[in-house]
């Protein structure tokens, strides 16, 4: 156990705290100043359960790992390249945030509001959600950083998977925003996630303008109640499909148990 208190652990571990409070903390400073402190709340620290656990898991699998395998922590070159990569995300997630200004929010906007206007310019010019690849090479520079093997792979499965669900449903909305300029603009500029194609016309498009369910779900009234009963079979169906939507959509809870079930609630519609 004495490796736990040596030059390598302390380094490496202190390098990822000072990355984790320094990515969170200026996080909330920045969208307080852009749009005042009245209009954010401890949500904007992106701090989540999920997240807590995966961080927790992080920092588990490294102390086993510098117990029982102390020479997989000296790769000093792989941690270095972590390190390299926390930085360029940092510095890209938070370029984006500027450049965005009041466009910028942590929630998807469901209708258009006067300050959201179409960004292309600066870092938008080279990838059209350039905060999503910020915080994807963030995160798995952190395990990098750290020499987690496992836990590099899982972060960049589970962040790339959530960006990959999350960026399909945002530019829904913004096709409604911004129309032909919006689609014009995502024809020529990459997502900025790997493997996440370029704009295209989907299925689930296609199934919630089918259903009417253009996830404007801030509340469900009566009528459309009773015909998401009637389309989905029963009221739990209707109130988890619009639980999963918001909890989807409006914050970065890798839930996959949400994911696979909205998979299959929209899936289950595809045959009426």
């Amino acid at each position: 156990m004495t490796e736990m208190f040596g030059y390598t652990a302390c380094r490496q571990l202190s390098q990822m705290f000072l990355a984790v409070l320094f990515f969170h903390s200026s996080e909330y400073v920045l969208v307080a100043a852009i749009h005042g402190r009245s209009s954010v709340n401890l949500s904007s620290l992106l701090i989540s359960k999920a997240y807590v656990f995966a961080m927790m898991f992080a920092l588990l699998e490294y102390v086993v790992e510098i117990a029982l395998f102390p020479g997989l922590k000296e790769y000093w070159w792989v941690s270095n390249l972590g390190l390299v990569m926390v930085i360029i995300g940092e510095i890209t997630r938070k370029l984006a945030i500027v450049t965005a200004g009041q466009a910028f929010t942590h929630l998807i906007k469901v209708n258009h509001e006067e300050q959201h206007n179409l960004i292309t310019h600066g870092v938008y010019r080279f990838v059209r959600h350039p905060s999503y690849t910020g915080f994807l090479i963030w995160s798995v520079g952190t395990q990098i950083m750290l020499c987690n093997p496992i836990s590099t792979i899982g972060f960049a499965i589970v962040v790339w998977r959530f960006f990959s669900q999350r960026i399909p449903y945002e530019e829904f909305f913004l096709r409604q925003f911004f129309g032909s300029e919006y689609v014009e603009y995502a024809l020529k500029t990459p997502s900025g996630v790997p493997f996440v194609k370029k704009i295209q016309k989907s299925s689930s498009d296609a199934l919630l303008k089918k259903f009417g369910i253009y996830l404007k779900l801030k509340l469900i009234n009566p009528s459309e109640l009773a015909f998401a009963n009637a389309t989905f079979g029963s009221k739990d169906d209707a109130d988890f499909l619009k639980w999963n939507h918001l909890n989807l959509l409006n914050s970065l809870d890798w839930n996959g148990f949400s994911l696979l079930n909205i998979f299959l609630i929209l899936t289950k519609t595809a045959s009426l």
